[in-house]
């Protein structure tokens, strides 16, 4: 797995010092996960980007 580091300088390619791409990133994301975060009500997508983000967190090393 690439350092964080790594993933951002990977992943911006089409980054041009904008803040939020031009359009939507597009995942693969299973139906069974989507449900999961859905079933809490509104917010589900923040929800999901701090489960993302804590598990960056608990996996990079400092």
């Amino acid at each position: 797995m690439p350092k964080l580091s790594e993933a951002r300088r990977l992943g911006g390619q089409g980054d041009q010092g904008r803040s939020r791409p031009s359009s939507p990133p597009r995942y693969e994301i299973d139906e069974d996960v989507i449900e999961f975060f859905k079933s809490g009500g509104s917010g589900w997508q923040t929800r999901m980007n701090e489960a993302l983000r804590q598990y960056i967190r608990s996996t990079v090393k400092k």
